[in-house]
């Protein structure tokens, strides 16, 4: 398991048990429940430079291990939380300015829905998917 490659490991914590609990539901569900998926958006306005945004998130992920965290059960004792070094972000860059508002909605609705039916390997940091999505020119 890659997670447990000691160049990319920064540390090995037992869970909690919030996080116990978590993971054994998780585990045992059927993905596309997605219960525990989280999604959180923003709205931003102005011009944005598409780079430095995106260094801005993975500075931010690299600055904080719970962000940086999988989770591995199988082949040991207990399920331990794993923190790497290292983690790269996944991107979805959209353009949806052509869309009209009724279109942009399902369009964000259809992202929300995919990446819940999908849900996330835990086995693997980070537990994040990001999604920019243009709806206008600023």
């Amino acid at each position: 398991m890659t997670a447990l490659l000691p160049e990319n490991v920064d540390a090995v914590l037992p869970l909690s048990p919030a996080q116990s609990g978590i993971l054994f539901h998780c585990i045992g569900a059927d993905p596309a429940q997605g219960s525990y998926v989280g999604v959180v958006s923003a709205d931003l306005e102005g011009p944005l430079d598409e780079a430095p945004f995106k260094a801005a998130f993975a500075d931010t992920v690299m600055a904080t291990d719970a962000l940086r965290a999988c989770f591995v059960w199988e082949g040991v004792k207990r399920p331990l939380q794993v923190v790497r070094k290292r983690v790269e972000l996944s991107w979805d860059v959209v353009d949806w300015t052509a869309l009209g508002a009724e279109a942009m909605e399902q369009a964000a609705a259809g992202v929300v829905d995919r990446y819940r039916r999908a849900g996330f390997d835990l086995s693997q940091a980070p537990l994040m998917h990001m999604t920019l999505a243009r709806v206008g020119p600023d």
